[in-house]
């Protein structure tokens, strides 16, 4: 394509970037705001037409246990007048740069078919597992048909563990992990003891005076209904079940109707299920929706697409993976 420039955006670039977001979103997008970009991405690539931005891909390069760098790719987006010139290609490719691995989620299927056609080894897309379990009745919930309450019992809670023992705790259990995010105290502090947006809750289980499972989470609401959020989990093995059990009855503490915890593999299916969580999938609960801030009918599921060797039942990924957890202001 004729006058077509790739940049990386920069400080000098931002102002035109942010009317770009406004004038192809909305005014309260939050790809738009300065916080959120130096917080959330490395980079950004900019397609410029004739000086005027017509597209981007913002990317951060994350540490993965026994595999090294993985770039994740989030917020790709070109206008529509220049969709069918290869531009969204040309940008991936100037993202690509040298990295060896790289990983997306909450992708459409024309990212994911254009990654196919660019990408070497391209895994397409597949869902997450959604687990939820119910607390309070609720009309939202009872819109996808009858589901028991758990029954909770009272579990103590644990001493709230700095990002230092979080990390200090995944030194000791990271052999227990398949392939999944390294959670040293610097990404912990990143991505949730300083978020720039978000205030996370807690959970976590002691023994001894030794911090043996943390879990992220927080509470989003729609008119009346509270649902917590799971957005990650570590902990040994015989104390993930105590672990969900105290998140549970925090997330009942906290007026929570329900609770979902979004995440690939099997590490955690049968300690969730005693917990009192459900698989969703092949219930009518599969269409439950996962945006709720706001609240969103059309996308019910997290899907991932990459291309390491290894499929995603070999990787533990959550909504901590990308951009998957990110502040949602309304367009109003």
């Amino acid at each position: 394509m004729n006058d077509l420039v790739l940049k990386k955006l920069n400080s000098a670039s931002i102002t035109d970037f942010q009317k770009y977001i406004k004038s192809n979103f909305y005014e309260t997008y939050i790809v738009g705001d300065k916080t959120y970009l130096r917080w959330q991405f490395d980079g950004i690539i900019l397609a410029l037409h004739r000086g005027q931005i017509i597209g981007h891909l913002g990317f951060k390069d994350y540490t993965y246990s026994r595999i090294g760098t993985v770039r994740v790719f989030m917020s790709l987006y070109v206008c529509e007048k220049y969709r069918l010139s290869g531009v969204a290609a040309l940008v991936l490719l100037e993202a690509l740069g040298a990295k060896k691995y790289f990983l997306t989620s909450g992708l459409t299927p024309l990212t994911d078919a254009l990654c196919g056609k660019t990408i070497p080894g391209w895994q397409s897309s597949r869902n997450m597992n959604k687990f939820l379990a119910v607390l309070e009745d609720h009309p939202r919930i009872a819109e996808y048909g009858l589901q028991e309450k758990i029954r909770l019992e009272a579990v103590s809670a644990g001493k709230e563990p700095t990002a230092r023992q979080c990390s200090a705790l995944w030194e000791k259990v990271r052999d227990n992990y398949p392939i999944t995010l390294e959670r040293t105290e610097k990404y912990l502090n990143w991505r949730f003891f300083k978020h720039p947006f978000f205030s996370y809750e807690i959970a976590a289980v002691s023994a001894e005076n030794n911090l043996k499972g943390f879990l992220m989470w927080r509470v989003e609401q729609h008119d009346s209904f509270r649902i917590a959020r799971v957005v990650d989990a570590i902990a040994e093995p015989a104390y993930q079940e105590m672990l969900f059990s105290q998140f549970l009855s925090a997330a009942k503490h906290a007026h929570a109707h329900a609770a979902d915890f979004l995440c690939s593999g099997d590490l955690y299916r049968e300690s969730l299920k005693k917990a009192g969580f459900f698989d969703t999938k092949g219930s009518q609960f599969e269409s439950f929706p996962i945006l709720w801030t706001p609240l969103s009918t059309k996308k019910t599921f997290i899907n991932v697409a990459h291309d390491l060797p290894q499929s995603i039942d070999e990787m533990f990924l959550t909504k901590a993976d990308g951009d998957q957890d990110r502040p949602n202001p309304s367009v109003h």
